[in-house]
């Protein structure tokens, strides 16, 4: 019999879907069962299907739903239409000939049942997988895809993680998990996931941690470990983050920082700290953060340095120090911060520098200082500045007066 591809398509919108998850089970019959069970048979090994199963499913199946992830839809819903096309695409093993799923096709899926899942783990090749408008996920499929051999970057545009499903993601083997929408995190569901082995954990979306699931992510073994909107940062929080024995804490979305909670972040014995949220510290916060020993200290929100801030900040030695947020510096302040003793000084926000400012900066005795939005100097400037140590870095001036082999003007 000859197919009708409207009618098809409905039949692969209900044939990748398990059969236990329609709605009102009771009227799952024995002949719907056999017609479902032929369809996802012959549509698996890429075989037509017949004119009479299209008719036979669509008779059987009227005033039932379907149900994926836990959401129920109508054969007409277009959102199952779409996600069915790809399933089918995933089933039938129809990928590029470099194995890899497209990026946009995979954007394209909201679900994700248990076979696509298991589509996914064994014929995409990519090393990156974008998965971010998947907004749930079953402890079933999150089992199939943590087989994955991609080796980068999984993203999950999950909403909620329970524990069951973080303990199945923590099974794949790549290096980095990001999760743009999750909102919040369990103390159950950190724990699974600190069981992960990759490198790099990037949690956007949360906003605030209790106490008790910052304990559990600080038994993490990773690298990397990045928030960009925690405002909650109290110091009970701190102090068990400040346990982690990771290299890279980013904590971008912190708009304020108590002298309390510093003390209690600055026990952390990380490489790289990043505070670009803050636009504002107070004297004593800064005397705080002052007594952390890592090696590269962000604070690249900083829209205003005053000179009692930048006197304790000048007290902290380490490497790499970046204040690039600052559009402009109080003559004092300037002073003060070449008192810094680190390699590199980032002040990359100062958009004009004047003759007495270069002068001051040229005392600070690092190895280079970055004014990369500086957009022209002029001959009296770059005569200060060429007096520096280091090496100043103006990649964005237009003007270049007697160069100096100490100043650089490239990229």
């Amino acid at each position: 019999m000859s197919e009708n591809p409207n009618q098809l398509q409905d039949v692969q919108e209900v044939s990748h879907a398990k059969t236990d998850t329609l709605e009102a089970k009771a009227q799952m019959t024995p002949p719907l069962q056999a017609t479902l069970t032929a369809i996802r048979d012959v549509l698996l090994h890429d075989r037509p299907v017949t004119q009479g199963q299209v008719e036979a499913l669509h008779q059987q199946l009227a005033g039932l739903h379907v149900s994926v992830a836990g959401e129920i839809f109508t054969l007409n819903d277009p959102r199952l239409r779409e996600n069915s096309r790809i399933w089918a695409e995933i089933a039938q093993g129809k990928f590029p000939p470099d194995g890899r799923l497209a990026d946009l096709r995979a954007s394209e899926l909201t679900y994700l049942p248990p076979e696509a899942a298991a589509g996914l783990a064994q014929q995409n090749k990519s090393n990156d997988l974008e998965l971010v408008n998947v907004t749930s996920l079953t402890p079933a499929s999150a089992e199939q895809l943590a087989q994955w051999k991609g080796d980068d970057r999984l993203w999950l545009g999950i909403t909620a993680l329970d524990a069951e499903t973080a303990e199945h993601l923590a099974r794949w083997r790549g290096s980095s998990l990001i999760f743009p929408r999750l909102t919040a995190l369990n103390t159950e569901a950190a724990g699974k996931l600190a069981q992960w082995g990759g490198g790099y954990i990037h949690l956007p979306s949360i906003t605030s941690l209790d106490t008790e699931a910052a304990g559990k992510l600080a038994q993490w073994g990773g690298n990397e470990l990045a928030f960009d909107h925690l405002t909650f940062f109290d110091p009970g929080v701190a102090a068990q983050i400040s346990k982690w024995k990771g290299n890279y804490l980013i904590l971008g979305g912190l708009t304020s920082l108590s002298p309390e909670t510093a003390a209690m972040l600055a026990r952390w014995q990380g490489n790289s700290l990043a505070l670009n949220g803050l636009t504002s510290l107070s004297p004593e916060t800064a005397a705080m953060l002052a007594r952390w020993q890592g090696n590269e200290l962000r604070l690249s929100g900083l829209t205003s340095l005053c000179p009692e801030t930048a006197e304790q900040l000048a007290l902290w030695r380490r490497t790499d120090f970046s204040i690039s947020g600052l559009r402009s510096l109080y003559q004092r302040t300037v002073a003060i911060i070449t008192q810094q003793r680190g390699t590199i000084l980032a002040l990359n926000g100062l958009r004009t520098l004047d003759e007495e400012t270069a002068k001051k900066l040229a005392r600070w005795c690092g190895t280079e200082m970055n004014l990369k939005d500086i957009s022209a100097i002029d001959a009296a400037t770059e005569r200060q500045l060429s007096k520096c140590k280091g090496e100043i870095n103006l990649r964005n001036a237009r003007k270049k007066i007697n160069s100096s082999a100490f100043i650089n003007y490239g990229s």
